[in-house]
């Protein structure tokens, strides 16, 4: 092990078959875990194959909704909220709003899935179902591919 790990420090390929075919199976593992480098990897392959098949990226676009100041994640988060008759004054503060979002991750979760999905559908085009993607024109026209990730 101390010799592999010289081998790796010094850049060299590692010479013990039994060590380096650990590597490769660890490195296989953890590509299938969100969010680590090798999962990030794969990421960017895929966005890579998409280039290959439609041309470079026409947008890249990073979508973050506020949702401690949505009355509709409060009302996901079980707030007594009227959004028939809302007002903005009233209600919770701001960082009570966020209080109440930490403490139910569903309703947090389950406002980014809905803004998303409209975002998808309302304004880019993309019908979202959990068998097909079908694409109409959106605000910026008729659009080929997306790819979506949530860190």
């Amino acid at each position: 092990v101390k010799q592999a790990l010289a081998e790796e420090e010094a850049g060299e390929e590692i010479s013990n078959p039994e060590i380096r075919d650990f590597i490769r199976t660890a490195i296989a593992t953890r590509s299938h875990v969100i969010g680590s480098d090798n999962g990030r990897y794969l990421y960017r392959q895929e966005i890579w194959g998409i280039c290959i098949k439609y041309g470079n990226p026409f947008i890249f676009l990073t979508i973050n909704p506020a949702d401690h100041h949505d009355p509709i994640a409060m009302f996901l988060a079980g707030e007594d909220i009227d959004l028939d008759n809302f007002s903005p004054l009233d209600g919770p503060s701001s960082s009570e709003r966020s209080k109440i979002l930490a403490s139910d991750p569903f309703a947090a979760t389950e406002y980014f899935h809905i803004v998303i999905g409209a975002v998808l559908e309302h304004l880019l085009g993309f019908h979202v179902t959990e068998r097909s993607i079908t694409t109409t024109p959106g605000v910026l026209g008729h659009l080929s591919a997306y790819f979506g990730m949530v860190e």
